[in-house]
């Protein structure tokens, strides 16, 4: 008769099981673990009267076994879900009395679930069901009321991944190139392109497309991704627009800033969010005012940190961004003028949205009162404990 595993044994068999949905029991204790019996087959003594434990040694047979048998998942959302998964279950109290001995089994589960995203994201075609920067896309996008599959970490760890490959490939190859096919642009950039063409289809106040943006602050808090966008040109500054309005069209920043709580493209939203202006108390309007009021300071302050990561990269980065708050403001120098051609210029929801982004970056800098988000007109003045440094604050 087989002995019973000791204790640590049993907690890492549990742990895989929880964090990769799998089991060698032919009847799962839980039911969204699925049984692999050719991992069973594998594991099993002939003195073994239990299912063999799971063991941090069959990890990757256990991905490639749970993907072979199971045709509803896709590879990269499953592996994004288990390395969250990996995170939740370390800090479960059930393995409090175990961590230390569980800690290299947590360390090897994030490594080899990195390691497959990243086979799974340069060479889809070699997995079944693989989307490649298409299911990434779809991970990093939260459901409502959720949380992203894809967390920092993680894309941090998988950046990392994809940049040593290319490392290891330009000391492997004699007088390689590889800006030319780069690894960390092939990877990315169809999954910059989607979420660009995204934020091109949804800037509308009435249903705005805030999981979009978590996608975009999730890629800008990833420095080298950060730089990356940045280096797209076509997207991010292209040299052949010549009005405000391609501004915002056409690059990534002027499309963060183009929320509005009346566009100009969409007179019928006056009708939607005001029905009957005459026929409702004033209360009312000014309650759905106000709600406006806070989706656009909620989208302002997102595109707001998206942009100070973003200019927080690189050097490079924050160069290429200066480049694009110097050539907005020239093509939109109409706007200073009293009768200035304004056909061309950016709407007013972009050079609002860009306000309020840049007194945001310029913080700092700067020393707010705390009654800057009253609805009384605006002054400037002199702080009364600092004669010396000039303040915006209301007018009495």
């Amino acid at each position: 008769m087989a002995s019973s595993p000791d204790p640590v044994a049993r907690h890492v068999n549990l742990f895989l099981q929880r964090v990769f949905l799998s089991t060698t029991n032919p009847v799962p204790p839980n039911p969204k673990w699925i049984f692999l019996p050719r991992l069973a087959a594998e594991l099993r003594k002939p003195v073994d009267a239990q299912p063999p434990p799971l063991t941090v040694d069959c990890i990757d047979r256990i991905l490639v076994e749970r993907w072979t048998i199971d045709s509803s998942i896709r590879p990269v959302i499953f592996l994004c879900q288990c390395y969250r998964l990996c995170g939740e279950e370390a800090a479960n109290p059930l393995y409090k009395n175990h961590l230390a001995a569980l800690q290299p089994v947590i360390v090897q589960c994030r490594k080899v679930v990195v390691n497959f995203l990243g086979l799974a994201l340069r060479y889809p075609d070699s997995f079944p069901r693989c989307g490649g920067a298409t299911d990434l896309e779809a991970a990093m996008i939260p459901p409502e009321g959720g949380c992203a599959l894809v967390t920092s970490d993680l894309l941090d760890a998988l950046v990392a991944n994809i940049t040593e490959t290319r490392d290891e490939l330009s000391g492997a190859i004699e007088g390689a190139d590889m800006t030319r096919d780069d690894p960390l642009q092939l990877v990315f950039r169809p999954l910059v392109d989607g979420l660009f063409a995204r934020l091109r289809r949804n800037t509308d106040i009435c249903c705005p497309d805030f999981a979009a943006l978590s996608s975009w602050r999730l890629m800008a808090e990833c420095r080298p991704l950060g730089d990356m966008i940045t280096r797209q040109e076509d997207i991010w500054n292209p040299p052949d627009l010549t009005t405000g309005v391609q501004m915002q069209e056409c690059t990534v920043l002027g499309r963060l800033l183009s929320l509005s709580a009346l566009p100009q493209d969409r007179p019928d939203v006056a009708g939607t969010m005001f029905p009957n202006p005459l026929h409702v108390s004033r209360a009312e309007m000014d309650r759905t005012s106000e709600q406006l009021a806070s989706t656009l300071r909620n989208w302002q302050e997102r595109a707001g940190v998206i942009t100070k990561k973003i200019l927080m990269a690189s050097d490079g980065a924050r160069e290429r961004c200066q480049d694009w708050f110097g050539r907005f403001l020239t093509l939109n120098e109409p706007r200073t003028k009293v009768r200035g051609n304004l056909r061309d210029a950016a709407p007013d929801s972009v050079t609002v949205n860009l306000t309020a982004v840049l007194l945001a970056l310029a913080g700092p800098f700067t020393r707010i009162l705390d009654s800057w988000n009253h609805t009384q007109p605006l002054a400037v003045s002199w702080h009364e404990a600092d004669r010396q440094v000039p303040v915006i604050r209301h007018s009495p």
